[in-house]
């Protein structure tokens, strides 16, 4: 709509500059030239935003990932009757698979907080989830057996 709208304004612009009769077409040439330089640079700014909501939206899916991921594991070692061998062995699937996960959306998470403006809504919010991811994967740590004790 605003480009559409932009669009119009310049056409009209350019009609009236055509036209013989108008007086001052010095200020209208001025004018349009600033409305065109504005109109990219706020096209630029869309772009630059579109992207980084892109990059957000893959953080927040990664994120959920994990969380899922983190919740499979957790069922895992609250079921009754694992054995010792089959603890262990999952255990260490655990680690590896935390590891992987957490760090590929933890680091998503990081490079977009260094992208945007510290006081922007949308990075507290990805903030907010790096947090809650981390703090979910301690607890699933803390919740499994002791490496030693296996």
């Amino acid at each position: 709509e605003w480009n559409s709208t932009v669009e119009q304004l310049a056409a009209e612009a350019h009609k009236i500059l055509l036209s013989e009769d108008y007086t001052e077409k010095e200020h209208l040439k001025l004018s349009n030239q600033k409305i065109c330089q504005l109109r990219e640079e706020v096209c630029f700014h869309i772009e630059e935003r579109r992207a980084l909501l892109q990059e957000a939206n893959d953080f927040f899916h990664s994120a959920d990932k994990v969380l899922d991921g983190i919740e499979n594991y957790r069922k895992i070692f609250n079921s009754e009757g694992l054995h010792l061998p089959v603890l262990t062995m999952k255990y260490e699937e655990l680690q590896e698979a935390i590891k992987s996960c957490t760090a590929t959306a933890l680091q998503k998470g990081k490079t977009l907080v260094n992208k945007a403006d510290s006081h922007s809504s949308w990075v507290t919010g990805i903030q907010r989830m790096m947090e809650y991811v981390q703090e979910k994967v301690d607890q699933l740590i803390r919740q499994g057996p002791d490496y030693k004790e296996l």
